[in-house]
């Protein structure tokens, strides 16, 4: 499989979720956080499930139908029955949706990745599905390295960006992001780097 790591804008968009397992509940958070409206079907489905996460989604009693995934730009298939998720994976294909089926790369045409995430800054690991527990601990490892700090220098960066682009001349341009770069390289400390 050829995987190409991309971010995609989730403002506004539709997700399914079928499932109520941890690994649902934290999609839903997840993706909740980027500002998708996210839809959660299963089965059985605990009533706390919304409480438990703490956030506002749609939550269905039922599997999905083909009509439910038409508008869906995701959809994740983490029930905890397999044959569910199956049934998932094949429905939302015939609607050409991408579709993730949690810890199974074959039956997935994309695949998550751990993230870390401070503020803007997104540092995505993936094994490309072959081993996800391994990703995450690589994830873990790289989290000491990226404080809390770094949202607020990337959204001071982000202001100076702007000012800079409007430059008429595309090499001072070019020489003052350089600079501005250098100065948050210079605040990740030697000793975080390692």
């Amino acid at each position: 499989m050829g995987y190409f790591p991309v971010m995609v804008d989730m403002e506004g968009k539709s997700v399914a979720i079928v499932g109520s397992t941890s690994a649902a509940q934290q999609k839903t958070r997840q993706l909740v956080a980027v500002g998708a409206q996210v839809t959660v079907f299963g089965c059985g489905l605990e009533p706390a499930l919304p409480r438990s996460t703490g956030l506002s989604v749609r939550v269905y009693d039922r599997l999905p139908q083909p009509e439910d995934l038409m508008t869906c730009v995701l959809v994740i298939a983490a029930h905890a029955d397999g044959t569910v998720n199956q049934a998932v994976r094949l429905m939302a294909d015939r609607v050409r949706v991408l579709v993730n089926v949690v810890d199974d790369r074959e039956a997935s045409n994309c695949i998550m990745v751990s993230q870390l995430r401070r503020g803007d800054l997104v540092v995505g690991v993936s094994t490309s599905g072959i081993a996800p527990g391994l990703a995450r601990r690589i994830r873990l490892e790289l989290e000491p390295l990226f404080g809390s700090d770094w949202a607020q220098w990337l959204t001071r960066f982000g202001v100076l960006r702007k000012e800079i682009l409007a430059h008429p001349d595309p090499m001072t341009r070019r020489q003052l992001l350089t600079r501005e770069e250098e100065r948050v390289m210079a605040r990740w400390t030697p000793c975080q780097r390692k």
